[in-house]
Formats: structure tokens, C-alpha cells, sequence
């Protein structure tokens, strides 16, 4: 098993979202497909791996919203 950035990320995100089978629907890859991503068998490509650090950043930010009693917000375009 390789444990690079995307391996690593892959199985991150899947504890967030509670199994790996969860995951793999969420973002819609097939659940073997995206063993071998986790394992580091195969490389994720670049828009499963985009897709999995949007699950972790929106989890983490969610995760210190509640730790902070803050809601998260958008942040507004500068003008």
C-alpha cells in the first residue's frame, strides 16, 4: 500500500462520511474503483481527489464552526 496525499485524503474523507461505501456514493466512483485509490494501488484522478478535499476542508470547517460556537459562512468577493 502506498500512502501518498491522495491515498491519505481518500481515506480521511471517508471517515467523515462515515465508510468508504459512503464515499464512493457521495461522489459518485464506483466503491472498488475507489479502494484501489485509497490503498494506493491506482492514482485517484485529479477531479475524484478535488472532490474528496472539498469533503475534508467542508467537514473541518463545520467541525470548528461547532468547536467555536460560529456558523460558517461564504466569505463575501471583495469588491
Amino acid at each position: 500500500m502506498s500512502d501518498s496525499v491522495h491515498s491519505r485524503a481518500i481515506r480521511r474523507a471517508a471517515r467523515y462520511c462515515g465508510s468508504l461505501d459512503a464515499l464512493a456514493q457521495r461522489i459518485g466512483v464506483p466503491r472498488a474503483r475507489l479502494g484501489l485509490y485509497a490503498e494506493g494501488i491506482e492514482e485517484a484522478p485529479m477531479d475524484v481527489f478535488l472532490a474528496v478535499v472539498d469533503i475534508i476542508l467542508d467537514a473541518e470547517v463545520a467541525q470548528l464552526a461547532r468547536e467555536h460556537g460560529a456558523h460558517p459562512t461564504t466569505p463575501k468577493p471583495r469588491a
